[in-house]
């Protein structure tokens, strides 16, 4: 007790921690061509306390393809009732799905928060032949070969096909096609018939021609034919009768000549 005296006496102490709110809690980027970039998507980081929040970084998973911009909460302080944006966009590196997290460093209790995130690296259409190149090998003369081929959609996206072309000649023909014009969807598939008939002895090549919306486009398909070449002729055979005429003739020349050396 000190009569007359004023004491100060420092004080300090924390009224608690800040509580932020982030919204949304995760976001989803659906599908996105490799290569290409998504649309932003916004995220908001709000104080709900009567404490400042101080945020130090904003940071997306490494090596997924996620990444933030326009970034209004690292290095600042979120006064109470305030809040602060940034956005998250996703670049496909590969096919596939991609997920990770955005986390948020703050002097929040909930510290890091994060946001999920996910996307799906969509591949372009590619086309695909059952054959890149079809032997229909000799045939015949006046006869055909037909050979069936398959196309099909390995990429994700829809592969447009537009009209198949063929080569000048006369000896190779389409039919059946429900490839031309048609749209395949990821892993769908058409088909269409090429018919060889030779028009004489001499080898022929001709090529299909498939133009599409693949980065491959036009695609190909090699042909070749082997020519008209006759069947061998067949050696003649003996019928039955003919061998046991035969077989006859050869007993009677037997026993003629047994019967002579028999005589005296």
């Amino acid at each position: 007790y000190n009569s007359g005296q004023v004491l100060n006496v420092a004080l300090s102490g924390r009224g608690g921690e800040p509580v932020d709110y982030v919204t949304p809690a995760s976001l989803s980027f659906g599908n996105v061509a490799i290569g290409a970039t998504s649309a932003p998507q916004t995220v908001t980081v709000t104080d709900n306390s009567g404490i400042a929040l101080d945020i130090a970084s904003v940071t997306p998973s490494q090596g997924q393809g996620f990444s933030v911009q326009n970034d209004t909460c690292s290095a600042t302080t979120v006064s109470p009732g305030g809040s602060c944006t940034f956005e998250v966009v996703f670049t496909a590196l590969s096919r596939g799905h991609a997920v990770g997290v955005v986390d948020i460093v703050s002097n929040s209790a909930s510290s890091p928060d994060q946001v999920a995130v996910d996307g799906y690296g969509q591949a372009p259409p590619e086309l695909h032949l059952s054959a890149p190149a079809i032997d229909f090998g000799p045939v015949s003369p006046g006869a055909s070969k037909a050979e069936t081929v398959t196309v099909t959609n390995y990429g994700d996206e829809d592969l447009a096909i537009g009209s198949l072309g063929l080569g000048t000649g006369t000896e190779f023909s389409l039919t059946a096609d429900a490839c031309s014009g048609a749209t395949l969807a990821a892993g769908a598939n058409c088909t269409f018939i090429v018919t060889y008939a030779p028009a004489g002895p001499s080898p022929a090549t001709d090529a299909v021609t498939l133009p599409s919306n693949a980065s491959s486009s036009p695609s190909t398909l090699q042909l070749i034919g082997g020519g008209a070449v006759p069947a061998p002729t067949a050696i003649p055979t003996l019928s039955e009768w003919a061998r046991l005429a035969l077989l006859v003739l050869v007993a009677l020349i037997g026993i003629a000549a047994l019967s002579r050396r028999a005589r005296p």
